[in-house]
């Protein structure tokens, strides 16, 4: 694999391939490598909101789109036209040739739909757009990470747990990126004992040690129960290994950008707030794909941290994590914090070593403040392979009244300068703010208008 070169061009090669990063249908390729984009039959998924407001911008020449819910709720007919596309239910793909088609995702909900279309064969799939604010589009990620060199080696042992299903086109592609960038980290796969040998023996040449596991009886909850277990044996590994410190990433995501491991090690190690033993050190997350507005959403996709810590973290019993949580759309936003996985592993660790909370945006906070730290950097970001999109589009600003704002943005992520190095009364004031808005469950699902109170920072 070869860098861009210094005029920026976005072909790149990988395995002898040549590949366009730049939008357009030739971004196929960093999905499925065996694709031929300009042969295959392009059918779209959806027909909803986005595919009306995006499909017509693209120039993608679709031979009709896929759709359940349109169609079943009767808003839209099996062989009806949008935007000049027929629409068929999505029992029709039963009659194509997966091998020879390419899926287009037409969804906010794209993930979801990764999950639906499978049931209708083993089609290739990928999404139509990602959106992006600021300077950080799809394709700017790319230069990244097939530009980034590798990092420096800090003075202590430190090593890296990728966690979950292995899978073709993607895992091994990420655990190689992973040794380019970091040749001295000790590398740990840790994943399920019914992996295919084909794909083991792909991902073996760049790790270190590949961890099998069961696979447990009961996934849990949104798979929480096959995290906790293929994170805990992936950092047992490196602790019987000597690692002091390690991060713990998945088997779907590259790091892009500079990391600096001693400002890492320093966000590690700064003294903890409130009554602690002294035992432990603060657990280090993204900031960028954790919810600031979410109690206690921190993300388990990329920490760093002791080993030991990160062990102790991921010790969760099964009855906090096995069941689902439903809450009704009319409760506080706040609890949305129940049922997200995320949120329910930060919430377990901080019972189980003893720190209070409360379910409210000014003890998150605080808790955050004391506990836990941020990445540093803005540079810092996580490419998620299944989410690689054939056109990149700015997200178009807010167009509301004055002071008006949508409440989807109170689900927005961290900036590195918002996270709250010490708590103090502006950060409890704007948190108890937000609080007293009132929204609910419902008003951020349905993005309802609302005044952000005007207190520090928003």
């Amino acid at each position: 694999m070869m860098a861009p070169s210094a005029m920026q061009t976005r072909d790149i090669i990988e395995n002898g391939a040549v590949i366009d990063i730049g939008p357009g249908l030739q971004r196929a390729r960093l999905r499925h490598p065996d694709i031929a984009p300009g042969g295959s039959k392009l059918i779209g998924w959806g027909a909803g909101y986005q595919f009306e407001k995006f499909y017509p911008r693209l120039g993608l020449a679709l031979a009709y789109t896929a759709c359940v819910y349109e169609i079943e709720t009767g808003k839209l007919n099996d062989g009806d036209t949008l935007c000049g596309v027929p629409v068929h239910h999505a029992e029709r793909l039963r009659e194509e040739d997966p091998n020879h088609v390419l899926i287009v995702i037409f969804s906010g909900k794209w993930f979801d739909c990764m999950r639906q279309i499978p049931t209708y064969g083993r089609f290739r799939m990928i999404r139509a757009i990602d959106e992006y604010t600021g300077a950080d589009s799809l394709e700017q990620r790319l230069l990244r990470f097939f530009g980034s060199a590798p990092e420096r080696a800090p003075a202590v042992p430190v090593g890296m747990v990728v966690q979950g299903p292995v899978m073709a086109d993607i895992t091994a592609r990420v655990l190689a990126a992973n040794r380019r960038k970091f040749p001295f980290a000790t590398l740990v796969l840790s994943t399920w004992d019914d992996t295919p040998a084909a794909l083991l023996a792909a991902c073996a040449p760049h790790v270190d040690d590949i961890v099998l596991s069961p696979v447990p009886a009961q996934a849990g909850a949104f798979n929480t129960v096959m995290q906790r277990d293929s994170a805990r044996a992936g950092l047992a590994a490196l602790a019987a290994r000597g690692v002091a410190y390690a991060f713990k990433t998945r088997t779907d995501q590259s790091i892009t950008g500079p990391v600096d491991l001693d400002q890492l090690l320093a966000q590690a190690r700064r003294p903890l707030g409130g009554a602690d033993t002294g035992k432990r050190e603060r657990i280090v997350f993204s900031p960028q794909v954790s919810w600031r507005f979410v109690p206690f959403h921190l993300t388990d996709q990329l920490q760093f941290g002791r080993v030991a810590d990160l062990l102790e973290f991921w010790q969760c019993r099964d009855d906090s994590i096995l069941g689902a949580v439903s809450i009704d759309s009319n409760a506080p936003a706040s609890h949305l914090s129940l049922c997200t996985p995320e949120a329910i592993f930060v919430r377990c660790y901080l019972r189980r070593i003893g720190v209070d909370y409360e379910l409210t945006l000014a003890s998150y906070w605080r808790v955050c403040a004391e506990r836990f730290a941020a990445i540093p950097g803005d540079d810092i970001s996580l490419l998620n392979w299944k989410a690689i999109a054939l056109f990149d589009l700015p997200l178009e600003p807010d167009v509301r009244a004055a002071g008006m704002r949508d409440s989807a943005s109170l689900l927005s992520t961290w900036q590195p300068d918002q996270w709250p190095l010490d708590a103090g009364a502006a950060s409890d004031q704007l948190a108890n703010a937000v609080d007293g808005l009132g929204l609910t469950v419902w008003d951020y699902i349905k993005a309802t208008p609302f005044d952000l109170p005007a207190i520090g920072s928003t």
